[in-house]
């Protein structure tokens, strides 16, 4: 299966129009169009889609991921926004984020 069999098909179970990664800033739709059309997708373009709209680079490119998938689902929708912009930081960030939650639910149980 092509990337963008993948991709469509990942946009659509997610709710995600071209017109919304447009509106992102993640990748025009005219791009989009052109890869149905035969083009293919830049590895950037790639970690781009994958970073925003959360998912694994397996995923993308049609590798199984039964646990992993089984995993995702179990996740809730907060978790998963959470998740695609935690995916986004740095791993500096990603490290400072976790003390910052880990501090948090700390004070809840005191």
């Amino acid at each position: 299966m092509k990337i963008i069999e993948n991709l469509d098909r990942i946009l659509k179970e997610k709710n995600i129009t071209a017109y919304k990664l447009e509106k992102e800033k993640i990748v025009k739709q005219q791009t989009i169009t052109n890869w149905r059309k035969g083009s293919e997708p830049s590895a950037e373009k790639i970690k781009e889609i994958i970073n925003y709209i959360g998912v694994s680079p397996n995923e993308i490119f049609g590798y199984n991921e039964p646990e992993a998938d089984q995993e995702q689902e179990k996740l809730t929708e907060n978790e998963k926004e959470l998740l695609k912009y935690f995916r986004q930081l740095p791993d500096r960030e990603q490290i400072k984020m976790i003390g910052r939650i880990e501090d948090k639910v700390n004070q809840r149980k005191d």
